[in-house]
Parts: C-alpha cells; sequence; structure tokens
C-alpha cells in the first residue's frame, strides 16, 4: 500500500466530496450496497457528510430510514423529495419490544439493558430470577404483561423454589420504573408500537431519540429503544425478495449503541453483525450507513462489510488501530504515518477507501446547509400515535388498576380499606376505569347468608391460573385459610400427570383440595382420589353438590369428602 495517496478519477455517480485535485469525488449508485461509514471525533463533520450523502440518495429515488440520536436529521426534511414521515420521543413514539415476536430476541434485548448487571446485584437469586424472567417473557406480550406476570406468575416447576418473593422484588426493582416513571410509561407502557415497519415502503423515516438522549439518566432505556428499532427493520427488511439495485438507506446515527464491542457474542445484535447478514442485506437493496465517534466500539464484521470508508480526525490509538487495517495499513511505519494524518485532520476532511477507487484518499466533504424547523414546520410530519388517542390515565387510576393487578381477590369495600380511600373517591375511580373499558366488575356470593359481594377485574385478563376468576378467587381463599392454621399448603401442586390446586399433609397424610366450577368434576375426583389419602372437593354451584354426594357414594369413594364452598372451612382438615 502505497504511502502517497493520490485522488481517484470519478465522471458519474452522486457527488460526496472535492478531492485535492478540485474536482468533485462521485459515487455511483451501485456502491451503495457496500455500506457506509462516518468515523470521527465530535465537530470534525461526519454527520454532515453523512447528511449530504442522505439527501443525495433521497433526490436519486432511495428510501432514508434513519434513527437520529443528537436531534438534527429532522432539519433534512426540507431537502427531501419523498413524503417523510417524523417520530419523536417526547411526542408520538412507542415501543414495545415484544413486537419483536421472538422471545429469545426479546429476552436477551431486556438482559442487556434493563436486567444489565442485576447479577452482580444479587448474586444469590441469580439462577432464580433468570428462570423467573425466562418464564414470563415467554408468556408476556408488552412491557405491562411482563411487569404482570413477574407480580404474579406461578411457573410450574419439578422443584420448589426458594425465595420467590424477593427474586420477584429484585426484578421489580428494573421494571417497575417503566410503569411508575411518567417519561418511560408514555414510551414503554404500551401494548404495541406506534411503528409499523411494513407500512413505509415508499417514505422516508426519521426516528429522533434526542429528547431521551439528553437526559443522561436513561441510557440503558435509550439503549432498548434504539435496538428493539433498529432490529425491527432490518429483520423486515430480510423478509422481502432479492432485487439487484438499493433501494432503502438505513443510517445509525451514534451506531456504537447499536454494535458496541463489549456485548461480543453473547447481545441480540449479534444475529446481524456478521458478513452474512450483510451480505443478505445489500442483496435486498438495503444499504447502510454507520456513524460513530469510536470505531473501536463498531464490531469487526460491521467495520469489515462497511466499505464506503470516511475517517475524519481521531485521537484514540485504539480507533486509529482499528481503522488501520481497513485501509490496507499493517506496518509500524504505515500506522504511524496514518495516526499522524488522522490526527491532524482538518474540520469536513476525511480520510475514503471505496470499492470504486483503488487506494485510500484525502477529501473535503460537502456541507449541508440546514435551516431549524420549528414545532409548528414538524407537525406536518408527525404521525399520530394510536397510544396518544387514548385517554389519559389518572394516577389515581393507575394506583387502582395496579393494586388490582397485586391483589386480585378483593372485593370493592376490602379495595378501598387497602387503599386507604373514601368510598367516594373509590367510586369514581372505579367509574372511570369501567368507562374506559380497562375493568369490569363481577359479583358472586362469597357467603352463604348476605348480598353477592363485587369485584373488580382487569379486561385484559381472561385466566387466572387453571380456571376462571370465580375458581381462583375460592382458591385463594382456601390457601390462605390453611397457610393461616399453621400447614404449609401448595397451590397447584403437580402429583404424577395431575395438577391439584391445593396440597398440603398433615399427620403425615397427604391431603388434596379441588375446586370444582364448571369442570369435568367425575373424571377429577376419579384420578385425584387414587393418588391421596384424602380429597376434599369443595363445589360452587349448588345443583352440582348433589349430583356429586351421589356419585362418591356410587363409587364406594372412601376417602373424598364433598362439601360446598361456604362450609368447606367446616370439612377441611
Amino acid at each position: 500500500m502505497p504511502l502517497s495517496i493520490p485522488p481517484p478519477q470519478t465522471n458519474e455517480g452522486t457527488p460526496l466530496g472535492s478531492m485535492e485535485n478540485g474536482q468533485l469525488f462521485r459515487l455511483p449508485l451501485k456502491y451503495f450496497g457496500f455500506h457506509f461509514a462516518f468515523y470521527g471525533v465530535t465537530g470534525t463533520g461526519k454527520t454532515r457528510a453523512a447528511m449530504n450523502l442522505a439527501i443525495k440518495a433521497d433526490n436519486e429515488g432511495l428510501n432514508l430510514r434513519i434513527i437520529d440520536i443528537e436531534g438534527e436529521w429532522k432539519n433534512i426534511i426540507p431537502q427531501l423529495k419523498k413524503d417523510t414521515i417524523y417520530y419523536d420521543i417526547n411526542k408520538n413514539l412507542k415501543v414495545n419490544p415484544f413486537d419483536l415476536q421472538d422471545p429469545g430476541l426479546t429476552k436477551l434485548l431486556l438482559r442487556e439493558t434493563i436486567f444489565k448487571g442485576i447479577e452482580l446485584e444479587y448474586r444469590d437469586l441469580s439462577p432464580q430470577m433468570n428462570f423467573m424472567l425466562d418464564k414470563c417473557v415467554l408468556i408476556s406480550k408488552s412491557i405491562p404483561k411482563l411487569i404482570e406476570n413477574v407480580i404474579s406468575h406461578k411457573p410450574e416447576t419439578e422443584f420448589p423454589l426458594r425465595n420467590l418473593d424477593l427474586t420477584r422484588t429484585a426484578l421489580l426493582t428494573r421494571l417497575n420504573p417503566y410503569k411508575d416513571n411518567p417519561v418511560l410509561r408514555s414510551i414503554f407502557y404500551v401494548s404495541k408500537s406506534s411503528i409499523d415497519m411494513s407500512s413505509i415502503k415508499d417514505k422516508n423515516l426519521i426516528i429522533d431519540l434526542h429528547g431521551l438522549d439528553m437526559k443522561v439518566a436513561y441510557k440503558r432505556e435509550l439503549r432498548l429503544i434504539y435496538n428493539t428499532l433498529a432490529i425491527t427493520y432490518l429483520r423486515e427488511a430480510l423478509k422481502t425478495e432479492e432485487v439487484n439495485s438499493v433501494k432503502n438507506l438505513f443510517i445509525a446515527d451514534e451506531a456504537q449503541l447499536l454494535v458496541p464491542r463489549i456485548l461480543q457474542k453473547a447481545v441480540a445484535t449479534d444475529t446481524w453483525a456478521t458478513t452474512d447478514f450483510a451480505t443478505r442485506l445489500r442483496k435486498r437493496g438495503e444499504s447502510l450507513a454507520i456513524i460513530s465517534q469510536s470505531p473501536a466500539n463498531i464490531e469487526d464484521d460491521i467495520r469489515k462489510n462497511s466499505q464506503n470508508l470516511f475517517v475524519f480526525r481521531l485521537l484514540d490509538p485504539g480507533d486509529i488501530k482499528a481503522v488501520a487495517g481497513m485501509f490496507g495499513y499493517v506496518h509500524v511505519e504505515e500506522i504511524n504515518h496514518l495516526s499522524s494524518m488522522l490526527t491532524g485532520m482538518e474540520e469536513r476532511c476525511a480520510m475514503a477507501k471505496t470499492p470504486s477507487a483503488l487506494y485510500p484518499f484525502i477529501i473535503r466533504t460537502l456541507d449541508v446547509e440546514l435551516p431549524k424547523l420549528s414545532e409548528e414546520d414538524l407537525a406536518a410530519y408527525l404521525p399520530e400515535s394510536e397510544e396518544t388517542k387514548e385517554e389519559a390515565i389518572s394516577e389515581d387510576e393507575q394506583e387502582l388498576l395496579q393494586n388490582i393487578r397485586e391483589n386480585p381477590f378483593l372485593n370493592n369495600t376490602e379495595r378501598a380499606l387497602s387503599l386507604g380511600w373514601h368510598r367516594t373517591r373509590y367510586s369514581a375511580t372505579r367509574k372511570l376505569l369501567r368507562r374506559k373499558d380497562l375493568v369490569e366488575e363481577i359479583s358472586f356470593k362469597t357467603k352463604l347468608k348476605g348480598a353477592p359481594s363485587r369485584f373488580l377485574k382487569l379486561k385484559e385478563k381472561k385466566e387466572y391460573g387453571r380456571g376462571q376468576f370465580i375458581h381462583a378467587f375460592w382458591v385463594d381463599k382456601i390457601f390462605i385459610y390453611l397457610k393461616e392454621e399453621g400447614y404449609n399448603p401448595l397451590q397447584e401442586y403437580k402429583a404424577n400427570d395431575k395438577i391439584v390446586d391445593v396440597a398440603y399433609t398433615k399427620d403425615g397424610k397427604t391431603i388434596f383440595v379441588e375446586v370444582e366450577y364448571k369442570s369435568d368434576w367425575k373424571s377429577n375426583i376419579l384420578r385425584a382420589s387414587k393418588i391421596c389419602d384424602k380429597l376434599v372437593s369443595v363445589f360452587i354451584r349448588e345443583k352440582d353438590i348433589i349430583d356429586a354426594v351421589n356419585f362418591v357414594k356410587q363409587e364406594n369413594l372412601s376417602n373424598v369428602t364433598v362439601t360446598d364452598a361456604y362450609y368447606a372451612y367446616k370439612v377441611i382438615p
């Protein structure tokens, strides 16, 4: 590799800058598929160079997909020919990591962001936390559902889980801010992401994350959003058919957030940080452009596949060494020469290397004059998020919803007392939640005499353990009663191939309690009675009790006791 760097001859293509001989450097569109990288310290012109590329690409007919950290990219909109959709983290951007529809990938993203470092904080609970998180992620479809499942899910295991409440608490220390913090709640506490990547085919997309980046306390959350959006788009791109030309330019500003070296092979983004992935994208008309202050923090495979390379001033020896190989400099003298050039590089000047030129060369990139757009200017490009159309939820409503999640079987009177609310406040909040279709009210008898009790139930929650709400209510009541009596009961106890509502031991004998409500109670009695010393079948519907008593006599099941729910406490041993 020669140390002198003559400029290449370029007569056609997109102008990206001027060379030392005064000629424009042009890059033909056919080379866009070899991906771009812009490296340099702050203030050297790398972002403006990338903006020039984006504007020229749009004018040539390409669609732009831009993730913006610094909040500058929205200002290129007036210079774009195509229709542009603009999402602002403070206005209309909603993100649900579970929309990836890949529990394994979602869990890796959560571990590298929300739960990063939690194993060091709770070393004693680490294996159980991983197990519990796995189970909860598998049955969740959103952050709100994940929080709910961490609070209430009881995973089936072949072994007892110790300190389960401590495990739940440890996970909730990282999850609760997504519910309680207004900034995070507005972004993540949703059932659906606001961007449909499959519906933006012939439009530009700019996603502005600066509103969260400027709040330095939210680096983990920023990285979760960044990765979720980028992976969602790139996976969508891989579903398309192969084409012969570039159609879209995906620009990742501050790309170290997406593919930092420190994650190595354990990160979720490893699926795209490979030669195969980059090649597949190129064949599907996708061009990547990464922008970063530190090339040393970009994965090796990404650097190798970004063949349109523009390196502005670098000062860190590690960063200079990282780009030296890409320029073909391997000997000490060459690397030292490169270092002297890069550390003294003028503003807007870069060392460039592309597949269209044999050797690296110096380029002065074209500047872009950008007006600052006002809020009124941007309003025309902001699509309305579905989530923003929903009515706002007050603090009282949020508190009541959380109370229902944590204590699902309190009746209205008990719930108002647990909140410390006057009945007027409770009634008003309850009615608001019902009007917004977030809860429903059900009533049933919980005592032999008196009026039915009334309960609030989350509208979205259909199942409670093995059955419906009424079944789960009585199982919970019996379980609590046995604990208060000094026993050590187990809920949803697995015996052979059967799951029993409640199981406990007394005087060395195994006792099962089965609550029957709209169930195949005959089969349940026959199966359970064979694997325990005593079975108590608790019936909720009065019409089933007489049939059950006759059935037990007919089958001569001496170890089975039949009772209704109201008298259960008198007959349970």
